[in-house]
């Protein structure tokens, strides 16, 4: 896509693919294949416990699955995080961790609403999931709609936000084997110009680079020709696209 399509959200499109789909120009590890396939996971249960749904769980029990790391964790977050870190290694693959814990998550009103009570907590917090990960080998997806939601933060808490997002940037890319990945929202919010102009202020070239569609329905498609976009306007930043929940399309 040209650079004269920087408006471009969502165009009419094929349903979703396959799989996720990259730019160029990372910074960081590459991710190495294969990921975690939890044996306990919510699908995986459901597919022991529900018999009339086992089929179709199974098949999602069969994929691999991010394993989200937030404040509900409290004290634990590092035991978790080593825990999953471990389990990864033990199976020879690599754990994929969603980091979703910064103050004002979800704007303070949002289904999501919570996160770390203030900066503080929030760089212990950082801190305590690169303990759990070490040098393993693992994929950090940073902060879910983070960058999307500034507008809705006052001035001083966006130049918070950015100031966090820095720092994880920071201290995971530190780790050996870990590749961090900042999020770009997805095509059906935030053009492209603004949320690039967001991640180059997080620090995104400081990273492996950034995801989309994260838990959202968009078609593939149409999320890699906006993320094209992006990666072109913020130096050929690498991408993601997140495919888990978008096999029918938009909702």
């Amino acid at each position: 896509m040209s650079l004269r399509a920087v408006g471009v959200q969502c165009p009419a499109g094929d349903p979703a693919g396959r799989g996720a789909v990259a730019g160029a120009g990372p910074r960081g590890p590459v991710p190495r294949a294969p990921f975690l396939v939890d044996p306990n996971s919510q699908p995986a249960m459901a597919a022991r416990l529900d018999t009339a749904k086992a089929a179709s769980a199974a098949a999602i029990a069969a994929r691999p699955i991010a394993f989200s790391v937030g404040d509900w964790l409290g004290n634990g977050v590092q035991a978790e995080v080593a825990a999953r870190s471990g389990q990864a290694e033990r199976a020879g693959a690599t754990a994929v961790f969603m980091v979703y814990a910064i103050p004002h998550r979800d704007v303070g009103a949002g289904f999501s609403a919570g996160g770390e009570p203030d900066a503080a907590a929030y760089r212990a917090f950082t801190r305590q999931v690169a303990a759990g990960i070490g040098t393993r080998a693992a994929v950090v997806i940073l902060e879910p709609d983070s960058l999307a939601q500034m507008d809705s933060l006052s001035m001083a808490e966006q130049q918070e936000r950015y100031q966090l997002l820095n720092d994880a940037v920071d201290v995971y890319g530190r780790l050996a084997a870990t590749s961090v990945y900042l999020d770009g929202a997805h095509c059906g919010w935030t053009a492209a110009p603004i949320i690039a102009d967001r991640l180059s202020r997080a620090g995104v070239r400081r990273t492996r680079g950034f995801a989309v569609n994260v838990s959202n329905y968009y078609r593939t498609r149409d999320e890699v020709a906006r993320a094209e976009v992006i990666s072109a306007l913020t130096g050929g930043a690498h991408f993601v696209v997140d495919t888990s929940r978008n096999g029918r399309g938009p909702a």
